[in-house]
Order: C-alpha cells, then sequence, then structure tokens
C-alpha cells in the first residue's frame, strides 16, 4: 500500500535507517531483506541455524542475532541480543570446530566425539557442539551402496564360446621355471572352462589369443562371439 522509510533500532540504542520499506496491510510478520541491509553497509553472516547482524563501520559490531525458525531467520528480542549474540559467536566456533575434529577422526559421528571430550580422552580438545543438520559429503559417499548384481541368467551365455573373458596378469617377482613374468587366461563364460598361457612379455597376448581361438573353436565346433577384458595396455586393441 506504500513505500517509504523506517527507522530500526539496534541492540545498543543506535537507529539505522531502511529506505524502500514496503507497506503491506494485514501482514503478522515484518520481514526484513538481507539486501536491504546491505545496502546501509550492514553485513550478515549464516553459521548453521544462526545469524547474526554486523556493522563494519564502528568496529565489526553485532548489532542483532537471530535463529533458524521454519526456514526464516527471526531476529531476537532486543533486550536478550547483546548476550545472545556472544553465546552465538562460542556455538558457532564449537559448531565448527566439531566439524573439523569430525572429519580428522575419520568421520567419528558426533555423539562418540563429543564422548571423547567429556571424558578427557583426547588432550588439548577444545569445546566442540554437535550442529544440528550437517551434511558430510565424506559421509555420505562411504555410506552409499551400489544394486546388487542380476541374479538371472539374462546375461550369461546361452552356448560355448558365445562370451569369453580374458585377463593379463603381471608382471610377477619373481620368475617362473620357464623365466615367465606373465600370464593370460580365457574363460568360457557357458562352460566356465579356462585356458591359461605362460608369457615372458605382453606383447605375446595376440599371439596367445590366436593359439586359444584357433583350439578352442576346432574343439568346441562353435564360433568366437565376443571377448571380454579389461583393455589393460591395449592388448586386446585388434
Amino acid at each position: 500500500m506504500g513505500v517509504g522509510k523506517i527507522i530500526l533500532t539496534t541492540t545498543d540504542g543506535s537507529p539505522f535507517i531502511l529506505s524502500d520499506a514496503l507497506f503491506v496491510s494485514g501482514i503478522k510478520k515484518n520481514l526484513l531483506l538481507v539486501s536491504a541491509l546491505a545496502k546501509v553497509v550492514l553485513v550478515v553472516k549464516f553459521v548453521d541455524d544462526r545469524c547474526t547482524v554486523h556493522d563494519l563501520s564502528n568496529g565489526d559490531v553485532i548489532i542483532a542475532s537471530g535463529i533458524l525458525c521454519r526456514g526464516l531467520y527471526k531476529l531476537i528480542d532486543y533486550e536478550r541480543s547483546i548476550n545472545d549474540s556472544a553465546c552465538a559467536i562460542q556455538d558457532s566456533q564449537a559448531i565448527s570446530d566439531a566439524k573439523i575434529w569430525h572429519a580428522r577422526f575419520g568421520h567419528l559421528n558426533f555423539a562418540s566425539l563429543l564422548r571423547l571430550q567429556k571424558s578427557e580422552m583426547v588432550s588439548s580438545l577444545p569445546k566442540l557442539e554437535a550442529p544440528r543438520k550437517h551434511v558430510c559429503e565424506g559421509c555420505i559417499l562411504g555410506k552409499m551402496h551400489r544394486s546388487s548384481f542380476p541374479k538371472d541368467g539374462s546375461v550369461r551365455a546361452t552356448q560355448k564360446l558365445q562370451l569369453v573373458h580374458s585377463d593379463v596378469c603381471g608382471p610377477m617377482q619373481t620368475h617362473s621355471l620357464g623365466n615367465y613374468l606373465y600370464f593370460v587366461t580365457f574363460i568360457d563364460d557357458f562352460s566356465r572352462h579356462a585356458w591359461v598361457y605362460p608369457l615372458k612379455a605382453k606383447s605375446e597376448v595376440f599371439l596367445c589369443f590366436k593359439q586359444f581361438l584357433a583350439l578352442a573353436e576346432n574343439l568346441s565346433s562353435c564360433k568366437m562371439g565376443t571377448l571380454r577384458s579389461d583393455r589393460g595396455g591395449g592388448v586386446y586393441a585388434f
């Protein structure tokens, strides 16, 4: 219904003016935008469920503080805000330290972390306070699980040599009796029959594959379908 200027009083009693204030008839709560505070050279800091309003022109003085309530930060009564602001700073530091020590102790849960402090099991551990809501990316990634492999036979081969699994192992720390350092395996997915060829170098993989292919197709009277490997070293790029 109107736009104008209003005068607000800080915790120490000094006034400051907000321009372009909107008058809305019937509204039950006064809403204060952070952008409106920025226009009068005030800084708002948010830490977890608390916020503080700072006047940097007077040496970073806290002039108001608030607490998160149903998605909005509610400013605390001015009579209590001076003491509450000091407590908020201490609580914010304790919460920040708790997050740091949570990571240092291998992402230990906050209940156990506070027990370490209360029982004085760790020397020089600062005052800690568990945050109400804390999303730790490391904990999320560490607790993630992947879907189980399918239990049906839809991905399995239905005949010999339709799918062959292969892998190269090595180099070994000790040479074999034939002076081999590597070996390559070929496993038929249908019959689970395995062929193992010793190698002196990875460059011999292709030659062994041709020998295996001729032997397997001759014995099974089936043609080679798919060869599956991890493509290590590019030895299967043929």
